[in-house]
């Protein structure tokens, strides 16, 4: 396996399809997502944005998985932040490290760029995620609730 930043844009848009997979997966979550959606040149028009990292995980030359990771406005005065905006692999690939890979990669990423907090949004009911999160140390900051009202 081999994890890297996308270098062209068919790359990026493998992981505009992967995006698309993450969020069919994230609806079994949250029924206010459309599973329908799909996300058409999204990473393409970012992939080489200095104050992005894009990175992909590589397995017999197939791209099995990505994690997108953005540095954001800070909330905290004089700390540099970043958001993981997207993380996903591949159902058949899953369990084999590579999550904890790119995870990896990106972390490197962010203190290479001097960034003081990372952050992650993930759904309280995707246990596998928040696990995998809290591996790292990842602490939860605050809840977010919703009503459905109609």
């Amino acid at each position: 396996m081999e994890i890297r930043k996308v270098k062209t844009i068919e790359e990026a848009r493998i992981c505009d399809s992967l995006l698309t997979k993450l969020i069919q997966d994230e609806s079994k979550y949250n029924e206010m997502i459309n599973p329908n959606f799909v996300v058409n040149n999204y990473f393409e028009n970012i992939y080489n944005n200095e104050n992005n990292t894009l990175l992909i995980a590589i397995t017999n030359n197939e791209i099995v998985g990505y994690i997108f990771v953005k540095t954001i406005e800070a909330e905290i005065e004089n700390q540099r932040l970043a958001l993981i905006d997207g993380l996903f692999v591949l159902e058949e690939y899953r369990g084999k490290g590579i999550a904890t890979s790119l995870i990896s990669e990106s972390l490197k990423w962010t203190k290479e760029n001097n960034i003081d907090i990372v952050k992650i949004k993930v759904m309280s009911n995707n246990i596998n995620a928040v696990k995998l999160y809290e591996k790292f140390k990842f602490t939860e900051l605050s809840k977010e609730m919703i009503l459905s009202v109609n």
